[in-house]
Formats: C-alpha cells, structure tokens, sequence
C-alpha cells in the first residue's frame, strides 16, 4: 500500500534528520582522534600503500594494534581502506564510513519494521534511533562498534525476508513466494551475522547467543512451513560459515588473536572464589541497566560524561518502560516477544564479564536496535490505550511528545556539538595530538624529538600526525616491549623517542637509554612537555591542557640542545612526568 504524502515525508525526514545529526563536523566532534581510531587509520593507511598492516603482515584477518593484548579485528579497518584512499589518513576517512553505516542502519531499521509489523511502528522505531545519543555518539567515531546496529538489523530483516522470523505481533510467519529468495535471504542473514561475530569482541560472544536463543525459542511449524524453514536454516548456515571463514582460520592458525582482548578485560577465568566473580558480574550488569546511565548521563570512550544526556532521550523512558511491559506480557504467547526478552537479558553479558570499565555503551553496543523496537511497543500500546479510553487527546498528546522530542533533541544537540568537544580533549589527547602534528612539520631540521608528556600510546599519534609514511616506518628503528595487560609500549620510532614509563619491562629503559645516548652531546632538537617540569630550550609553542585537569597547565614544543640539561644525557626516561 502506497504511503501518504504526510507519511513519505515524515519518512523523509526521520532519514534527513539521522544524517544531519551523524555527518557533519567530523573532523571537530569529537576531536581528533582516540587512539584505537589512529591505529585504524594508519593501518588503513599502511594496507593502501604497501598490503600490509604497521607490523608488515600482509592483508590480515585481525590487526595487532598496541600489542600481543589487542589485536583488532580487520574488517572495520578494510571498510575504512577506500575512505582512507580518498581523503587521506585523518578523523574524516576513519569516521565517514561509520556515520554513514549509521545512518544507513536507521533507513534499514525502517524497512524491516515497515514489513514485520507496520508503517506507524517502523516510523517511532526510525524515530528513535535517528535522534539516539547512544547510536549517535558511537556513529562518529571510528571505533569499529559503530558498525555493529548494521549487521545486527541487516542479519534479521533478512531472517525475516527468508520467513525465519514471526511478524511481530502474532505468531504468523511471513509465506516466501519464491524458494530462492527465501534460500538467498537466508545466506544473506548467516552472512550478516558471521560479520557481526567479527566485528568486534563484544559481539563476537553476543552473536552465538542470539543464535541459540533464536533457535530454542523457534516454535513448530505446518510441515510444507517447516521443511522450506529446514532449508533456509541450512542456507543461513552456509552463509554464516561463509561469513565466519576470518574466524575459523584464525582459530586454526593464530587462536590467541581470537581472544586476545578477552584475555586482557574478563574476569570470570580469573582466581578469585566464584562467589565474588558472580557478585562482579551482577554489580557489572545492574551498573549498565541504571536509569541515571540509560536517561541521565553517559560516557564514550574518552571517559568524559555527556552531563544530563543519557544513551536515550529522557522524553522516550516512559516508552522505553511502556514497552518491556507489554512485551513480558505477551511474552507467553509469542515467539518474537520471547526473544526480545532474552535479547534483553543476554545484549548485557559481554560488558557484565569485564572487569576494567563499567558501565560500557560499546561493549552493550547490540542493545541499540532492541531498545527501538521496545521503545515503539511502548508508543504504540500506550497510544492504544489513549485512543480507547481518551480518544479526543490521542491528536494532542502525541503532537505534544513530537515537541518534547524536539525539544530534548535540541538539548542533546547542544550538549555534544557546542559544550562536549572542549571537555573531551583530555581524552582524546587534543594537546599532544596539536603539539605533535607542529614539531612533525619542523622535525626534518631536529635530530631528535623527544616527548616525554605522560600519554596513551604518543608513538601512534607521531605515525599517524608527524605524518610518517607507510612504507618509511618500516625501515625506522622501532624499540618497544611488553607493558602492562599485554599492551607494548613504544619508547623510539626513527628519531622520535618516548621515555619509558617504568611499569613494563625493566629491560626497557637500558635500551631506551642506549639509543638516547647513541645521540651526539651537541645534538638538537625538540622536545614535547608539560610546562615548568623540563626547563631550558626555547618555547615555540603552547598547548592548553583540557579544563578538568586539576593542576592546568600547558604542553610545550621547546627547542632543545642535550648539552643544556644533564638529565636526558644520564637517562631520559628520568624526564618522565610523574
């Protein structure tokens, strides 16, 4: 049935409004960039100019990023490859792809919805997710859970195309027409879902969950039904073995770059009594249910809090609390709403095991499409009952939450284009990143550059900002060695050194000072430091720390000369900030 006009540009809005808020100003909010989104970048860069990563591996299915503790998987770094190709090694290639993958994730939440439940419930669910800080926030960055809503609501609208799923309101399934569409769906679907498992860590443990659910939940059918469902499983499952091919073969041939990060993050191998990891585990998980996180305040991955933004709009809690309701309700009578419900209960699990940070809105990142749905349950049960009992006010009240939703936008909007990009600069390093990128342009006139800020892995902002080339790198001495969780720390790259911290190996800082001292007495260069803690040289710029650092202060590109100050002669690594 054709849509109205009122509805087609409702449609048409809802899209226009997702990529407003996901595509402009990448390169400003947020700032420029983590480091996980510089190692995707660089070796994004690296795959284009030589078919190997940083580390020299060619065309690899999971990328060592800092370390034996974190390897990566390639595949949001392949799609990152062309942008990277187009517009150079910087915040607009590695977080392009994302946005857009996010706003193609609202058209698509859409189009499933439009078919397995109606226009209206398609619409509320687009709705919310277009206008989500949580979906929001992580579509602008690089990080490869941005792409997770994607695969997840592309590998079920296929489902349902292949007649894999009930409609959502009854227990009846779609009747497939076609054979082979319904066979070509399901490979479609099992394909999605295998991309999705290796995405990222998160989802590589949600997506086997989901299947089993799904599979124990699946109610009998008629026996023409069920032997063409017969085979659409086995289809999907070609494409899923298809798809999982990285998976398998890296199981085969490197199995700990499969749970690398897991051996760093989860807790539930660890030695403590079962007893306290159990108490972990629901501390963990309550701590990502929270109504403060989910209405109030949320974090990304700077650390810094979204203040009074939670990962919805608080306009859409009364829906979002409407709708677990109903679907608990129905829940002994449908299929579909078994399976939201455990949707619920399992999307929690991969950030719940980990130790290191919690509540997590990228661990928990499969959450994002079922809290549309719920939410739109909810808006169209509570709708239902307004209309049966307060008819005349169903008009009003709807237009009213239409402008509270506008109005809770415009706060969202303000909060993270105007007021977040300032406080998120310690996180992501804004300071180094600008004191690097300046010494890079005057670095051929140095012979060294020596950064002894205390920072999160500095040797990838110099890669990635000094620029240095791909295929440059990997004729540079490179000196690092294991640190602390199976992350390296880097101390030289060329004529770029870092001071050791000391947490790492201890053989690190002899050779760390060996390479210094190989240096001549009179050698020049620069050095990147907190104002007043190096002393000497000439100031050639400043760089304001973040506003919540508690001492201020400013990063300083000094010109240095070695013979100035004993210290970094004896040993560098004693320039170390504290």
């Amino acid at each position: 049935m054709p849509l109205s006009w009122q509805r087609r540009h409702a449609v048409l809005g809802i899209f226009a409004l997702a990529a407003l808020l996901r595509l402009p100003a990448l390169e400003r909010c947020p700032p420029p960039l983590q480091q996980d989104e510089a190692s995707r970048a660089y070796d994004a860069w690296c795959l284009w100019e030589t078919g190997g990563d940083r580390h020299g591996e060619r065309w690899p299915f999971f990328l060592e990023s800092f370390g034996p503790g974190d390897f990566t998987a390639a595949l949001s770094t392949y799609i990152t490859l062309p942008f990277v190709a187009l517009f150079g090694p910087g915040a607009l290639a590695v977080r392009l792809p994302d946005a857009i993958f996010g706003v193609l994730c609202v058209v698509l939440l859409h189009g499933w919805l439009k078919r397995q439940y109606d226009e209206h419930f398609a619409l509320v669910a687009a709705l919310f997710l277009a206008t989500s800080p949580w979906h929001i926030s992580i579509c602008r960055t690089g990080h490869e859970s941005g792409y997770a809503p994607f695969f997840l609501i592309a590998a079920l609208s296929a489902a349902y195309r292949a007649g894999l799923l009930p409609c959502g309101d009854s227990n009846s399934w779609l009747q497939v027409q076609s054979r082979r569409s319904a066979l070509g769906y399901s490979v479609l679907a099992g394909f999605m879902l295998a991309m999705l498992a290796w995405l990222y860590p998160a989802t590589r443990l949600l997506t086997p969950l989901l299947i089993l659910v799904w599979l124990l939940f699946s109610s009998p059918r008629s026996k023409d039904i069920a032997a063409t469902a017969r085979k659409s499983l086995i289809a999907g499952m070609a494409g899923l073995f298809i798809g999982a091919s990285p998976l398998w073969i890296t199981a085969v041939s490197h199995p700990e770059r499969l749970a690398a990060r897991a051996g760093v993050t989860v807790f539930m191998d660890s030695e403590e009594p079962l007893s306290a990891r159990f108490i972990r585990f629901i501390e963990s998980y309550a701590a990502n249910l929270s109504p403060q996180y989910q209405f109030r305040s949320f974090d990304d991955i700077s650390g810094a809090y979204y203040d009074g933004v939670g990962l919805h709009l608080l306009v859409f809690a009364p829906f979002v609390i409407a709708g677990l309701i109903r679907v608990v309700l129905d829940a002994r009578g449908r299929t579909w709403s078994r399976f939201l419900l455990a949707w619920f209960a399992l999307y929690l699990v991969p950030a719940a095991i980990c130790v290191d940070w919690n509540p997590h809105s990228f661990r928990t990142v499969g959450g994002i499409p079922l809290f549309a749905i719920i939410a739109a349950t909810g808006w169209r049960w509570l709708g239902e009952m307004l209309a049966r009992n307060r008819p005349a006010l169903l008009v009003p009240v709807r237009n009213l939450v239409i402008a509270l939703i506008g109005v809770n936008l415009v706060h969202f909007a303000n909060a993270y284009f105007r007021v977040l990009p300032e406080k998120l600069e310690r996180g992501y390093q804004t300071p180094l990143v600008n004191a690097i990128e300046f010494a890079g342009l005057r670095a051929k006139d140095a012979d060294f550059v020596l950064v002894t800020q205390r920072s999160i892995q500095p040797s990838i902002y110099v890669l990635l900002y000094a620029p240095i080339p791909p295929r440059e790198y990997l004729k540079l001495p490179v000196i690092r060695s294991g640190g602390l969780q199976g992350f390296d720390e880097v101390v030289r790259v060329g004529k770029y050194y870092f001071p050791p911290s000391g947490r790492g190996d201890p053989k690190l800082t002899a050779r760390f000072t060996e390479a210094w001292n190989e240096l001549p007495p009179d050698a020049q260069g620069l050095v990147i430091e907190a104002k007043g803690k190096f002393g000497g040289g000439k100031v050639l710029a400043q760089f304001h720390e973040a506003p919540e650092i508690p001492d201020g202060g400013t990063l300083e590109v000094r010109w240095w000369q070695r013979s100035d100050d004993p210290a970094p002669r004896e040993d560098a690594s004693k320039v170390r900030n504290p």
